[in-house]
């Protein structure tokens, strides 16, 4: 779909989650893919999968919130690959700060705001040299989240942040250098059916609010007896309750770009709803915070693997992959 090829990208945050996904993805594309990843469990593992896919990788243990850590990864880049194509700042958290701004301390914020700005300040800096070699086409990419664009009163600060990565990514310095380069090759078309899908909601009315497909996943998601103390009869129940939700998401009519951003927020707290329940109702043991009553114990035999989940053909497809623990580092103990 999109070729990558001769092309390096960093991605920051690359061990888990997002981050992983893309580093995986420009992997997959053909680029020569460089992670920066803060824990080094997640780095030993996303450099193995990127290593077993035949990617070009180096994985850099790094806290990019350390301008000395930073400085290291750039220069580790330049040594292995001498030039940056693409540089993805990924890593954000909310750091568990949750509450009104009155009752949230200087320190919260201040972790906040290293966290989730001023380190992509300080990687952006220190890879523009890189990202220079590179051009023309060289491209800066920014993660923010919805929560840059909605009102949330327990995470004001949060949001605030999240809006300024928009803010810097497209920056009018940015927008300048990004005038004077080509864009990156695309397909238009794939684009196109995105896009597409994204505004579907707009083109159809509806006689249910976005608020009420949320409202449903809660009653699936937050009761103990479905979600804490699990058990496969009463998981397969508050799938149901889910099933009946996106069936109600189809009857969703939103009037404004406002409403569609509520839609899409309560399909993606659908989707990562049954995917929970899927994944755990497969997980036939117990391990950490996964608790099923009724396979109490932990069973390494058997379930020392991870859980992947991938989209064919428009639904998602579970399988399991074996942990690479014989790379780790730092050895578990599996007694």
């Amino acid at each position: 779909m999109f070729d990558f090829s001769d092309r390096t990208v960093l991605v920051t945050g690359g061990g888990a989650g997002i981050g992983r996904a893309i580093a995986l993805g420009f992997g997959k594309s053909g680029a020569k893919v460089a992670v920066a990843e803060i824990d080094a469990t997640r780095a030993d593992a996303v450099r193995a999968e990127l290593e077993a896919a035949g990617v070009d990788a180096l994985v850099v243990e790094a806290d990019v919130t350390l301008e000395a850590d930073v400085r290291n990864v750039a220069a580790r880049i330049e040594s292995r690959f001498g030039a940056l194509d693409v540089l993805v700042n990924n890593v954000g958290d909310y750091m568990g700060v949750i509450g009104s701004f009155a009752d949230i301390s200087n320190e919260d914020i201040a972790r906040l705001y290293a966290v989730n700005l001023n380190q992509m300040f300080l990687v952006t800096r220190q890879m523009i040299p890189l990202l220079r070699r590179g051009a023309p086409g060289a491209s800066i990419v920014g993660i923010s989240s919805i929560e840059g664009f909605r009102g949330n009163p327990t995470g004001a600060v949060y949001g605030a942040l999240k809006a300024a990565v928009t803010g810097f990514t497209a920056g009018e310095d940015a927008g300048a250098y990004a005038m004077g380069n080509p864009l990156p090759g695309t397909d238009p078309a794939y684009a196109e059916r995105i896009v597409s899908r994204v505004t579907a909601p707009l083109r159809r009315s509806g006689d249910v609010d976005a608020y009420e497909i949320t409202y449903r996943v809660h009653e699936a998601i937050v009761p103990m007896e479905y979600n804490r103390i699990r058990e496969a009869g009463r998981m397969r129940e508050a799938l149901g309750i889910l099933e009946e939700a996106r069936e109600r998401l189809q009857r969703v009519g939103v009037a404004d770009h406002h409403d569609l951003a509520r839609y899409h927020s309560a399909e993606s707290m659908l989707m990562a709803a049954e995917a929970t329940y899927r994944t755990a109702l497969t997980r036939e043991e117990s391990r950490s915070q996964h608790f099923r009553e009724d396979f109490p114990e932990r069973d390494d035999e058997n379930w020392f693997k991870w859980i992947a989940i991938e989209q064919q053909d428009g639904e998602a497809k579970l399988s399991t992959l074996p942990i690479p623990v014989d790379k780790y580092r730092l050895q578990p103990d599996r007694r």
